[in-house]
């Protein structure tokens, strides 16, 4: 992976899913829900037989490459979501204080870090968790879509307040999008 250029690297308030080929950044408000929705979009995928990774919780680097945006973790967070109530945690489930005072290893004697994992995915979807009631029912279709880092991609937005909405919503985006693509989720 190339060290991201600090002048054209976006550090956003997103999460960064990939579900297969395709990556999502989410993005919302504080507590509008986009590690919840990462959490479930990889256990539907999954449930499917599909691969699907959090790639960055809520913070996302986005850096432009040709045509092309790539999302990454800052390398604090990589590997590690919050689940609001437990922490912050890794996604076997130990929190992050256990295995920094374990020297940085869990109790299998393995180091901590997302191994096996992507670590840049290319940006395919942005995904807006916004409350209901600002969601246009037939949105304008200039709406959907918005130039990022001087690359545009498609956009869908979602109900904050209802994760499987959410879920749904991204599902069907992903069938308009990219129509000739496998169901995900």
């Amino acid at each position: 992976m190339t060290a991201p250029d600090p002048v054209r690297t976006l550090d956003l308030h997103a999460t960064c899913v990939a579900l297969g080929p395709v990556a999502l950044l989410l993005r919302g408000a504080s507590g509008s829900g986009k590690s919840r929705l990462a959490d479930l979009l990889v256990e539907a995928a999954r449930l499917r037989g599909n691969f699907a990774q959090v790639i960055a919780d809520d913070r996302t680097l986005v850096r432009p490459l040709g045509t092309a945006l790539l999302a990454s973790a800052p390398a604090p967070l990589s590997g590690l979501i919050e689940v609001r109530g437990l922490g912050v945690l890794r996604p076997d489930g130990a929190d992050v204080e256990t295995v920094a005072s374990s020297g940085g290893h869990d109790v299998a004697g393995t180091q901590s870090h997302a191994a096996g994992g992507l670590a840049e995915v290319r940006l395919r979807l942005i995904c807006d968790l916004v409350p209901v009631a600002d969601m246009a029912r037939v949105p304008e279709p200039a709406h959907l879509r918005e130039t990022l880092g001087g690359v545009e991609l498609p956009r869908v937005f979602l109900p904050a307040e209802d994760p499987p909405g959410a879920l749904r919503l991204v599902r069907w985006g992903l069938r308009r999008f990219f129509p000739n693509g496998p169901d995900y989720l």
